[in-house]
């Protein structure tokens, strides 16, 4: 079983409340609504895990930098993600701050370690794909007629048409188009950037 990763920050609260209470009063204390269960949540610690914290099963995990991508962990919230570009020390440990790029209305988020976790490959890339729409000032997927993809299949083309669940799409060199799903498109040249066309 690997053992279980920590933040330094946790890792000095347990520590205390080990030297307070001991293991049994720790995790009689666990059992509770305890004030640190705060940075162990019961959610994402089981009594089976906590015990194995308790006795010193767990390891530090490397503290983030800048630069690195970043997910939230926070409960009953949506995770965002981002990459950190500031670190701040603050009363209870480091803070990081992550940037929210081409989000419009959101402002930077400032947090700390214990409520986030280095984002998954999916993630960074669902987020590099959100910014790159944004900078468009565009929804995901929202592809624009006269838009110049490359269809997974049917190669190069432009979009003639949007309908709900689709796009008209028309190959180059060809006379007739067809509806296509957005998922096998990708973006080449949106219409506002074209300089062949008046958009």
């Amino acid at each position: 079983m690997d053992k279980i990763k920590i933040t330094k920050r946790q890792e000095g609260i347990l520590v205390n409340l080990l030297g307070e209470y001991g293991v049994d009063k720790a995790m009689e204390y666990r059992m509770g609504d305890g004030s640190f269960n705060l940075s162990f949540p019961k959610s994402k610690y089981t009594p089976e895990q906590f015990a194995l914290l308790l006795c010193g099963w767990y390891e530090i995990e490397q503290p983030f930098e800048v630069g690195d991508w970043v997910t939230t962990n926070i409960k009953n919230r949506e995770p965002k993600t981002g990459k950190i570009y500031e670190v701040k020390e603050g009363a209870y440990g480091k803070i990081f701050w992550m940037d929210r790029k081409t989000l419009i209305g959101d402002n930077d988020i400032n947090i700390y370690g214990d409520k986030i976790r280095k984002a998954t490959p999916e993630e960074i890339e669902r987020e590099k794909k959100r910014r790159f729409w944004g900078t468009l000032d565009r929804q995901e997927n929202d592809y624009q007629v006269n838009d110049i993809v490359i269809h997974e299949d049917y190669g190069y083309g432009t979009i003639y048409n949007k309908q709900k669940r689709a796009v008209g799409f028309k190959r180059f060199g060809s006379k007739e188009g067809i509806a296509v799903v957005r998922e096998n498109l990708t973006l080449v040249c949106p219409v506002e950037k074209r300089l062949d066309i008046d958009a």
